[in-house]
């Protein structure tokens, strides 16, 4: 078992998923992700930090015999099997079943003073857990909008709202956003659902790609984003409107007013859209054509 794999399965055997471990050890998803693949060589002394306070034996990563070491190091977990291609585990605990919030610490470095592209959100602050101890995807609808931009740090507002599961979507944290209005339209219908993914770092922003913003200030925003900070101070979000283009005008937002910031790798509704008017006039061609061809046989043509 190499490094790589041990340490994914000593995150594994302490219940975090990689944003949970991410989180707790001040690094963010991607760091750990590399880590655990091979990509990163190099272990940060705050991820080391972090398996020696959650109760692991730093020196039992590196140790050849880790298997023993692992199981002795970690009670958390109900342990069924070691053998030398990796270890297999049981259920977690009852406590840890029961567990269905996770109350995440804020920062301890703040966004710095100019809110350049270095400024980090670590959002959300609190998530909900499944028996596996996997992150849930939350999901915020419409009429829960407005609430959610005063109870997106509040555990009990949390918990009353839906949470799901997608395959593909594991190891890393997300949230659903129902779509109100017709501004992303044809890309993004009314009503339909958006899922995001966490984005740490506004440099995380991919250009030109639909994100959710939550804003203090304007509320919840589903836009293209184009980052502009270290040029005019703000984020562009775009529309994707086609029709009554001019009701949608870009929107500007300052780094100061995004309190979370989630790029969609989902989305969908329960309704099929319509075909674009290319595709009716297709259909109405054909029609029209089988009806010449009908009339031309009749008529011995």
């Amino acid at each position: 078992m190499t490094i790589n794999e041990r340490l994914k399965v000593a995150r594994k055997l302490l219940g975090f998923s990689q944003s949970g471990a991410a989180i707790g050890s001040g690094l963010v998803q991607r760091d750990i992700s590399q880590l655990e693949n091979g990509e990163r060589k190099f272990i940060p002394n705050e991820y080391i930090q972090f398996l020696n306070k959650e109760g692991i034996d730093i020196n039992s990563i590196f140790d050849y015999d880790v298997n023993v070491s692992l199981k002795e190091q970690l009670p958390l977990a109900e342990v069924s099997t070691f053998n030398e291609t990796g270890i297999s585990y049981g259920s977690l605990p009852p406590a840890l079943k029961s567990q269905k919030i996770k109350i995440i610490d804020p920062p301890t470095d703040p966004p710095t003073p100019n809110f350049g592209v270095s400024a980090v959100y670590l959002a959300p602050q609190i998530i909900t857990v499944d028996s596996q101890h996997n992150d849930n995807i939350v999901y915020v609808p419409v009429k829960a909008a407005a609430g959610y931009l005063t109870g997106y740090a509040d555990a009990t507002f949390i918990e009353k709202l839906p949470s799901f599961t997608l395959p593909g979507l594991r190891d890393k944290t997300y949230r659903a956003f129902e779509i109100d209005g017709d501004s992303m339209y044809p890309t993004l219908e009314n009503k339909e659902m958006i899922i995001g993914e966490r984005v740490e770092k506004l440099e995380y922003i991919r250009e030109d790609r639909v994100h959710v913003l939550v804003t203090k200030n304007q509320g919840v925003i589903v836009k293209r984003l184009l980052n502009r900070i270290d040029k005019y101070g703000y984020v562009v979000c775009k529309s994707d409107a086609v029709n009554d283009r001019n009701l949608y005008p870009n929107i500007e937002v300052r780094p100061e007013d995004i309190v979370e910031i989630w790029y969609g790798v989902w989305h969908g509704g329960f309704s099929f859209k319509s075909p674009g008017d290319l595709w009716k006039r297709q259909n109405n061609l054909e029609a029209d054509l089988t009806d010449i061809m009908r009339r031309l046989k009749e008529a011995g043509l």
